[in-house]
Order: C-alpha cells, then sequence, then structure tokens
C-alpha cells in the first residue's frame, strides 16, 4: 500500500514534511537525533515519496528505511557521501524539480516551525501552503496488520513491566526500586525476544531518544500530577497509588496503567474506584465499529455521574495510540469520528483531584471487525496493595 496516495486527489502539487514521526510514517525511517533536517517530499500527481536525510544519516536510512535507495537522498557534506546540495532548502527545491509558476504546497501546519516557511520563501516566494496535518491524522488513524503487530508486542513489554511493578509494591519497595527494576523487566524481555526491533523514539533537535521503554510510579497526591520523576517514597505508606508504562516497539507505543488500593481505603477513594470499574465497562460495552468517541464518553461520564462524581468529569476517557504515546484523537465529547476496525486506543476513564490523588486503569486496545480486542493483560479488577 502507497501511503503518498492520500494527497492524490487533492489540487496540492507537493507534500514536505518534517515531523519525525510523519518522517518515519512515510519511510521508515527514525534518524532518532534529528539534529540535522530530515523530510520527506511527496509529489501529489503521481504519489512518489523521496526521503531527504543529511549525509551523516544517510547509511542509516538506506539500511532502515522501507523505501528504494533510488528514493533516499542526502544534503549537506559529510566525507564522501553524495549530496543532493548543501543546504536543505535548495535540495528540496532540486528534489521537487517543480516547473510550475505557482505551488501549492502542503505542510503540517502544527509542526512545521516558522523559520522554515520564512527560509523558503527567500529561495521561492511564488507559493501557497496548504494544511495537510489533518489529512495525515485521518489516514494514521486506522492501523495495517504490521502496526498492530508492533503494537501487539509493545503491549506484552508492558504487561511484563507493570507485573513486576505490581510484586514489587506488595514487597513494600520504594517508587524508584519500583520503577528501576519495572524498566529493567522490559528492557531484559525486548533483548530476549524482540530485538530485531528498535525500541527508540522520536527525538528533537538536540537529544535523540535511544530507549523509549518509560515506567514510573505515583502515590497518593502525587497521582494529580499526571507524570512526575519517582522519589524514595515507601509505597507501603500510600493508600492508593498508580504504576504506569509506556512501551514502544520498531516506533509504535503501548500504554498500561494501574490503579492500586489499601484494604483500609476511605469510603470515598473506594466508591471513586468503583466509579472508574464501571466507567470502563460502560466504554467496554459499546466499544464497536459505528459508535462514536463522543459516545464512549458520555456512557462513561453517566457512569461517574451515577456515582456522585459530577464536580471531578475528567476532559476525557481515553485517547489513540500509535507513532506517539499521545495520537489523535481524544475520547472526548466533542469528538464525532466514527469506530472504524483497525484503530487503536486507550481506555482509560478515571477520576482525579489534587487533595488525594486520582484512580485510572488504561489498557490499550484495537478494535476489530464487529467488537475489540484489549492487547494488554494485566488484570482489569480491583488491585489491592
Amino acid at each position: 500500500m502507497n501511503r503518498a496516495a492520500i494527497f492524490s486527489n487533492t489540487d496540492i502539487d507537493v507534500v514536505i514534511l518534517l515531523k519525525p514521526e510523519f518522517v518515519y510514517y512515510f519511510s521508515g525511517f527514525n534518524p532518532v537525533l534529528n539534529h540535522h533536517d530530515n523530510a520527506i517530499v511527496i509529489s501529489a500527481e503521481d504519489s512518489k515519496v523521496s526521503l531527504l536525510t543529511h549525509s551523516i544519516r544517510y547509511e542509516h536510512a538506506k539500511k532502515d528505511s522501507f523505501l528504494e535507495s533510488s528514493q533516499i537522498f542526502a544534503h549537506g557534506h559529510w566525507g564522501n557521501t553524495a549530496f543532493v546540495h548543501k543546504a536543505f532548502i535548495p535540495s528540496l527545491l532540486l528534489l521537487m524539480n517543480a516547473s510550475k509558476e505557482k505551488l501549492r504546497i502542503g505542510i503540517d501546519f502544527e509542526s512545521t516551525p516558522y523559520q522554515f516557511i520564512k527560509k523558503w520563501k527567500e529561495h521561492r516566494s511564488n507559493c501557497e501552503f496548504v494544511d495537510v496535518g489533518e489529512v495525515i491524522k485521518n489516514a494514521m488513524l486506522v492501523k495495517d496488520e504490521e502496526e498492530i503487530n508492533r503494537i501487539r508486542i509493545a503491549s506484552k513489554l508492558a504487561d511484563a513491566s507493570m507485573e513486576k511493578m505490581i510484586e514489587l509494591v506488595h514487597a513494600g519497595a520504594n517508587e524508584i526500586e519500583i520503577t528501576t527494576e519495572g524498566q529493567y523487566v522490559m528492557r531484559k524481555l525486548w533483548e530476549q525476544s524482540y530485538s530485531d526491533y528498535e525500541i527508540s523514539g522520536f527525538g528533537g533537535k538536540q537529544g535523540g531518544i535511544i530507549d523509549d521503554l518509560h515506567c514510573w510510579l505515583l502515590t497518593n497526591q502525587r497521582i494529580s500530577y499526571g507524570c512526575d520523576c519517582p522519589q524514595k517514597i515507601e509505597v507501603d505508606t500510600a493508600d492508593i497509588l498508580l504504576p504506569m508504562v509506556w512501551a514502544t516497539i520498531g516506533g509504535y507505543h503501548a500504554e498500561n496503567e494501574r490503579t492500586l488500593i489499601s484494604k483500609n481505603v476511605s469510603d470515598y477513594k473506594e466508591r471513586a474506584y468503583e466509579a472508574m470499574l464501571h466507567a470502563r465497562e460502560a466504554i467496554f460495552e459499546n466499544l464497536k465499529p459505528g459508535n462514536t468517541f463522543s459516545s464512549l464518553y458520555e456512557y462513561a461520564k453517566e457512569q461517574f455521574i451515577q456515582f456522585g462524581f459530577e464536580e471531578i468529569l475528567p476532559g476525557r476517557v481515553g485517547h489513540g495510540i500509535g507513532l506517539h504515546p499521545h495520537e489523535y484523537p481524544s475520547i472526548e465529547a466533542a469528538n464525532h469520528i466514527i469506530l472504524e476496525k483497525g484503530m487503536v486506543l486507550t481506555v482509560e476513564p478515571g477520576l482525579m483531584e489534587k487533595t488525594w490523588g486520582g484512580v485510572r486503569h488504561s489498557d490499550t486496545v484495537v478494535v476489530t471487525e464487529d467488537s475489540f480486542e484489549i492487547l494488554t493483560k494485566t488484570d482489569r479488577g480491583t488491585l489491592l496493595i
């Protein structure tokens, strides 16, 4: 399947994408460190895809990309690598070979830096930029079998980490000890069973993400932070805690989160926990092709209101997941996108409040022909500390 065909019926002449996740989606190449510019160039007329990377990344790109070598080009001088041009934008112009007087160029408005547009117009002023971000995000909504397979493997890593963290919670370890061992378990399983895949993430200009296996744990009120570095807090001093895992295989993410509570937890927190479990079941009962993301939110919201938590309703109860741990779209009231087979999302209706913390289980789920499959397999019921 040629992913670039999504632009074939548009009035765009060429598409230029700089976002690392988009470069990977259309080429299979992740340079990890994006200090030097990388781009995908797509001719809308014939759906031809070209990858432009810096000379220092060229051999890496030829090895990892699913594109043919004839579709991969270099810019910048490094060693004896042949390059299109020393400068990035002139290289793009040469690759485009666009003879039209005025060009319509598709870019992602959200991720394309203003400085790129400014410099581009210094070279070619007679052009119009068109936002194609939504086109790409909508295309990425439905995953193919290989994408789902990678998320399935990532889910196995996340499950292994979660099981280890829960085990150490019962052993009375502290937050740092628990998350250190949780990350090690993931990395060891990858080494033993899935090392054919990279676990790298999509880095930025100044830092690469070689190891994109993350886990952390928050206790009591700190749960309301959402994300924070673990501390030397003894978990047996908590009456509620939340271990969280993000795992990545071949660019694709999975998420597993579980809330554990003490047997002596307050009635209020126990009721919040029960409400969370009921909200999840309400979503699972209605998670199938043809229903909307917004309807799933409403089903969860109804449960929270019935349990008396209308004052602290969540803004969303899940989100898409794939090349990013939080991918478009959210399971929220305003999202009326219809569920389709092959969509992958998290189901995580939760309650959160700064005075006591929060409750949330999160599973990674793929929509099937007439239902769904939960890819993360950790116990989904009441988990006691």
